[in-house]
């Protein structure tokens, strides 16, 4: 193996920003949804909702819609604002409006700001009247800006300034579904006070069923109607096709596998009867678990580094199928993975009959058993039947002793005798007796600990002295 990983490139899981880098299509969404958002000007204030579930890529989204936002003339006055890196719901009223404060600029620009500080406490203590060094500070305040005597007042003024502002102000609200629930009830009574200020559109980026479950708490079990009084328009995250979904996946095996080699020569990516069975694995027993692009960016990122790991001068030293599946397992089943790289599937009686080549009908019929009851060990873990059958399906792919197909007839066919496939042609698959170990092998020194070795150390099973 090698153990040179410097060309391994982790990417953070970070949103795109330009839609010259989206390959899923979703760019005409996004500018259609700036060109609605950029001719609003003047009128009554609204409350937009862009929803999605996790990892759908809601804030590439208002990244794209940003960016053909910046194309506009005129160009609105774009502010974000991310509520979660504040803490403290009177923290997040003062930023909530110091934001809005961006939006001001030119004459009186200082002034109008104070304006809207002075508004952040009113709406924390919910009067004009304060005592202590607030009341001194406020009182100056007062002064400073012709001294409004009522909230009203105060909302009038502030009301003026905004809707004096020439272009349209689009306020980004992102991450909402990370906020508490006491949060979120409170960020959204904030977009509800100041949608009576004109000129204002407030677009919201988060899960509802997450929103609206930690709402339920606060609201008697309607949190999805108290979302509904203040979302006055709500766009759902465009959904990515299969096919797209897919291709992506598909593109980032092919630059991993081909390692900066001339992808013409298709051949140095999967062998035709390799590829066949990819496929055969791949859309029935494996694309299940990518059900987000962060599953894909997961996915891809330590796909990588472990296949890296298991190259020496160059040469895979295991099946580049049955890894692709292994690590499939490794980040989304991790218990599974775990009690695999454990399974001792090639214990001494099995192994005896292995090594000798032709084996009865009798013990043909054992071994089938043997590896048929540690695969139910395996997913034994998971509660649902549904998930049990989908990964032992996944498992007798990889391991064909567990079926007839595993065994081929010796000689006449009355003469009882059966070689096992995978001793014969197995060649660098898991399901080889000589090559399983390999696939959980953390070090390149095969002697050195393999992470079932590591575990059992773990667990007090293994002494330390065993290496």
């Amino acid at each position: 193996m090698s153990r040179d990983n410097t060309d391994v490139e982790l990417e953070a899981d970070h949103p795109l920003k330009l839609p010259k880098d989206d390959i899923l299509h979703r760019a005409d969404f996004c500018e259609a949804l700036a060109d609605i958002l950029a001719k609003r000007k003047g009128g009554d204030s609204l409350a937009v909702g862009i929803t999605g579930q996790w990892g759908t890529g809601k804030s590439t989204i208002k990244n794209f819609v940003k960016h053909f936002l910046e194309k506009k003339d005129p160009k609105p006055v774009v502010i974000e604002f991310n509520p979660w890196e504040w803490s403290g719901q009177d923290k997040l009223i003062e930023v909530f409006l110091s934001s809005l404060g961006e939006a001001f600029s030119g004459k009186d620009v200082s002034r109008k700001r104070k304006r809207l500080k002075l508004f952040s406490k009113v709406l924390q203590t919910g009067e004009m009247k304060f005592s202590g060094w607030l009341g001194f500070i406020c009182t100056f305040v007062y002064e400073l800006m012709g001294r409004p005597r009522s909230i009203d007042a105060l909302r009038e003024k502030i009301a003026k300034d905004l809707k004096n502002i020439e272009s349209p102000i689009i306020v980004f609200i992102d991450d909402v579904d990370r906020l508490s629930k006491e949060e979120i009830k409170l960020l959204f009574q904030l977009v509800r006070a100041n949608l009576r200020f004109k000129n204002l559109t407030f677009v919201l980026l988060f899960q509802r069923n997450i929103v609206a479950s930690m709402l339920d708490e606060l609201t008697a079990g309607n949190g999805s109607d108290y979302i509904g009084k203040i979302i006055q328009v709500e766009f759902d995250i465009p959904k990515a096709s299969t096919k797209d979904m897919q291709t992506l996946l598909l593109e980032t095996l092919k630059r991993v596998l081909f390692d900066g080699k001339d992808q013409s020569d298709k051949s140095l990516f999967l062998e035709r009867p390799t590829l066949s069975r990819l496929e055969d694995l791949f859309f029935d027993h494996l694309w299940h678990y990518f059900r987000s692009l962060r599953d894909i960016k997961r996915f891809s990122s330590s796909f990588e580094f472990y296949y890296r790991r298991h190259l020496n001068h160059d040469t895979l030293k295991v099946d580049k199928v049955d890894l692709i599946a292994v690590e499939v397992l490794r980040v989304f089943d991790n218990e599974a993975y775990r009690k695999l790289s454990c399974a001792r599937f090639f214990d001494r009686q099995s192994d005896e009959y292995y090594r000798a080549g032709l084996i009865e009908e009798e013990k043909k019929e054992w071994l089938i058993k043997s590896f048929n009851q540690k695969l139910e060990e395996i997913v034994a873990h998971h509660d649902e039947a549904s998930q049990q059958k989908d990964l032992k399906l996944l498992l007798q792919k990889l391991f064909p002793q567990t079926g007839d197909a595993g065994y081929q007839h010796s000689g006449a066919k009355d003469s009882g005798k059966w070689h096992c496939i995978s001793e014969r042609g197995g060649g660098s698959r898991i399901c080889n007796k000589n090559n399983f170990h390999r696939y959980f092998e953390l070090n390149i020194d095969t002697s050195e600990a393999t992470e079932c070795d590591l575990d059992a150390i773990l667990r007090g099973r293994l002494p330390r002295e065993h290496f």
